[in-house]
């Protein structure tokens, strides 16, 4: 990867890692960071564990947890964040004079920016507020390059 920017897609399912060369323009794929529970929904999560349950007796059919405020999807993403957080932070430290640019939906970047916070992160991170989860790479490349969103 050597000391190019690195540039991060993130939602709750993956999170694909692209290199950004200015000389001459390019975008590469590097990996993508995968997250299997980020499509499972709560009603599987929750089955298996006490405290969730429906009541059998209640007017209401709804489930209710006992153990607390958060979703289980939620903490799935919480913990998936905490993993992207982990990443580039073992790339900052390979590559000291990395830059790094993170676009994520607005509460899934929320997620991230508190887990770096958590890791006490010093690397020099450009925050972008946008879904570009289904952007083809050429989509990207013309946001990147034409728009020159830099570190």
């Amino acid at each position: 990867m050597g000391t190019e920017n690195l540039f991060i897609v993130v939602n709750r399912k993956s999170a694909k890692v692209f290199e950004v060369s200015y000389k001459p323009d390019s975008l590469t794929w590097v990996k993508t960071l995968r997250n299997p529970l980020g499509t499972t929904k709560n009603k599987l999560m929750t089955t298996d564990k006490p405290g969730f349950s429906r009541g059998k007796f209640a007017k209401i059919k709804s489930p209710h947890a006992l153990t607390g405020k958060t979703t289980p999807h939620e903490e799935t993403a919480r913990t998936f964040a905490k993993k992207i957080s982990q990443f580039v932070k073992a790339q900052n430290l390979e590559k000291t004079k990395s830059l790094f640019t993170i676009a994520a939906e607005p509460h899934m970047l929320g997620l991230v920016k508190k887990a770096m916070e958590q890791d006490h992160l010093k690397a020099p991170i450009k925050w972008l507020n946008k879904d570009l989860e289904k952007m083809t790479t050429d989509k990207l490349e013309n946001l990147l390059f034409k728009t020159r969103v830099r570190n």
